[in-house]
């Protein structure tokens, strides 16, 4: 059946979809609990995600979920939480990735791959009277996901924290999400491309 979300937009279920199944092998080493390295490869058959057809003679987009050939990924990661003195805490991860998506059946007609790059740091400071700044950043350069490529997000968050009774009450103010994270999704199809600006996440406080 189809769902009407707006006058030019359907989405749709799909009655004919596969399982998809997927091989997946992990390597992980620790280096004194303190920095630790983790690679991965999968590759996954009849792939499960969103396909966008145009409905012939029409404006209207349908979108359902759909199986494409292929999709692999590769990626290495290296986090670690670094206590530098008693009053100060650093916190990395970041990753490595490659992805590849290919289908070529009916109407869909992709080959995509990409690499890519994600990190998360923070960094806590211990101040006098049982008080705590916290600053963290995200930053991702973008990847794929089926006939779809999403772009590059940046975000940063700050917040000052006391504690009172004993630790029993902590009382904090931040601002999360500056600038705010919004990124650019483009997604082709044999008989179709779509570019569409989104928002996570806005700024709050």
């Amino acid at each position: 059946f189809s769902v009407k979300q707006s006058d030019y937009s359907y989405t749709s279920g799909n009655p004919n979809l596969n399982p998809e199944y997927s091989h997946k092998i992990d390597v992980n080493y620790s280096w004194n609990y303190i920095i630790f390295l983790n690679g991965s490869y999968s590759y996954t058959k009849d792939l499960i995600s969103d396909s966008y057809t145009v409905l012939p003679g029409s404006l209207i987009t349908v979108q359902k979920p759909d199986n494409y050939g292929s999709y692999q990924n590769a990626s290495l990661s290296l986090s670690t939480a670094l206590p530098v003195t008693k009053w100060l805490m650093i916190t990395l991860w970041c990753n490595g990735t490659y992805q590849k998506t290919k289908a070529t059946k009916d109407n869909l007609d992709v080959d995509l791959d990409k690499f890519g790059f994600q990190m998360w740091s923070s960094l806590d400071i211990d101040f006098f009277f049982k008080t705590k700044f916290t600053a963290s950043c995200f930053y991702m350069t973008g990847g794929t996901n089926g006939p779809t490529s999403y772009g590059n997000m940046f975000a940063t968050n700050f917040s000052l924290s006391r504690y009172f009774f004993d630790k029993k009450l902590n009382v904090s103010r931040g601002v999360n999400n500056l600038p705010k994270r919004d990124f650019h999704v483009t997604t082709t199809a044999k008989n179709m491309k779509a570019d569409v600006n989104m928002c996570w996440q806005r700024p709050m406080a």
